[in-house]
Parts: structure tokens; sequence; C-alpha cells
């Protein structure tokens, strides 16, 4: 599900406008990335626990639909 569609279902099932669901969706987003910055996990009690993990650049390769032989290399992540 993205963004887009979660906004749309939380205005239908709290019965709110579209853009108010927005707002909402976007303020809880917001204190979510402040709470990763500040302490790098979130934990929602019944529903998950969140992490900030970094990730090392590495490179791969991606090869054409038109000639599989070929390939080029690029940075991934």
């Amino acid at each position: 599900m993205i963004k887009k569609e979660f906004i749309r279902l939380y205005a239908k099932e709290q019965k709110v406008s579209r853009e108010k669901a927005e707002k909402s969706v976007n303020n809880f987003l917001d204190v979510l990335e402040k709470a990763f910055r500040e302490r790098g996990r979130v934990v929602l009690r019944n529903f998950g626990k969140f992490t900030v993990d970094e990730v090392v650049k590495t490179s791969g390769r991606i090869e054409k639909v038109v000639n599989f032989k070929k390939a080029e290399k690029m940075d991934l992540g």
C-alpha cells in the first residue's frame, strides 16, 4: 500500500475529508521521523519495532532487457 492509498483508507475509516486525513498522516510521519533521528528506534506496542540502519553503498549490475549479454554497472543504495 502506498501513502496515497493509506490516506484514502484512513479518511474513509475515520469519516473525515482526504485533506484532514493527509494532514493527520503527515503529522504522524513527521513525529515518527523526529523520534528516529533522536533515538534511532521506535516501538509501537502490539504493532512493531522499527529501527534505522545504515546501509553500505555497493555496486551491482543491471541487465538490459533488450540484450542480456550486455550489462551496465551502477551504484545501488
